[in-house]
């Protein structure tokens, strides 16, 4: 594992590492390459994860809660059971991704709808921050 100073334009390297259940609350990984990393129930609220490489991750049950996760690549990333509250997955690429069970704010959902389409899951939860309502919604149900 490498950290290395990304104002310098360096980028960190972080592909294959095993973080699972770290707490990288508010870190700044942005452009970082996590390739194949184990980040299996890690903590990443709030962190900055634009334009990171997190192919292929595992993110399972990871708390991504309000990420900015913008131009992120997240293609064949496990995010089944993810905290995915508030997060900003614009320009995101999540091509095949696991996102099955993971937990979004509705608007969230209707926000990246386009983005969702591009990944996998059978149910995904839906909570309403308005009406505290907490919905289990399926594929067919979001996209007929």
């Amino acid at each position: 594992i490498s950290f290395v100073n990304i104002e310098a334009g360096i980028k960190i390297d972080l592909s294959k590492a095993y973080l699972s259940g770290v707490n990288l609350r508010d870190i700044d990984l942005k452009g970082a390459n996590l390739r194949g990393a184990d980040l299996h129930s890690a903590k990443l609220r709030r962190a900055n994860l634009r334009g990171a490489n997190l192919r292929e991750a595992n993110l399972n049950g990871a708390n991504l809660d309000s990420a900015y996760l913008r131009g992120a690549n997240l293609r064949e990333a496990d995010l089944r059971g993810a905290h995915l509250n508030g997060v900003d997955l614009s320009e995101a690429n999540l091509r095949d991704a696991k996102l099955g069970w993971s937990q979004w704010q509705q608007e969230d959902i209707d926000k990246y709808i386009d983005v969702i389409k591009e990944s996998e899951f059978d149910v995904i939860i839906s909570y309403s921050g308005t009406t505290d309502e907490t919905k289990i919604i399926t594929r067919t149900e979001l996209f007929e």
